[in-house]
């Protein structure tokens, strides 16, 4: 059995200028101000991003290497494609649990999403950085999990 799994990279990244618009202005510095400013993502700041949006995708093929029939092709790395999407086709084993694709697939997204937050702020604002990073690796054992569950054996009766 195969499922599809995509994930695109403008809801991805702006989810993550979401998360840390509200971060910096969360944040409260030294002299009183928030940090904003220093911690949103902006388009200027897109290079960085692509980086870590290729670093996401490098780590969930890695992760997902045994399963993985097709991935989409990816752009050169000198290139920029805010419309790009991310898609695999993995091959499942014969009693995997079809009705965990939907949650599957929403744990990706938070995944990329957590994985490119945890990135940025490791250059932005480091003392957020570890808590997205260990939020991120929890939605990849969430995949992982998931995906190495194994319906239990029905017997079939003649």
């Amino acid at each position: 059995m195969d499922i599809t799994l995509s994930v695109a990279k403008s809801a991805v990244m702006n989810e993550v200028a979401k998360q840390t618009s509200y971060i910096g202005m969360k944040i409260t510095t030294a002299d009183g101000s928030n940090a904003y400013d220093q911690v949103f993502t902006t388009n200027d700041d897109y290079s960085m991003l692509e980086k870590y949006w290729r670093e996401s995708v490098n780590a969930t093929t890695g992760n997902l290497r045994k399963f993985i029939k097709t991935v989409s092709d990816t752009p050169p790395t000198s290139s920029v494609d805010n419309t790009e999407v991310f898609s695999m086709v993995l091959n499942m084993p014969n009693r995997y649990d079809n009705s965990q694709t939907g949650t599957i697939q929403s744990s990706l997204f938070n995944y990329f999403v957590n994985s490119i937050t945890a990135k940025w702020l490791g250059v932005a604002y480091k003392t957020d950085a570890e808590y997205y990073d260990k939020y991120a690796s929890t939605n990849m054992i969430e995949i992982l999990n998931k995906i190495f569950y194994k319906k239990p054996v029905q017997r079939t009766t003649i």
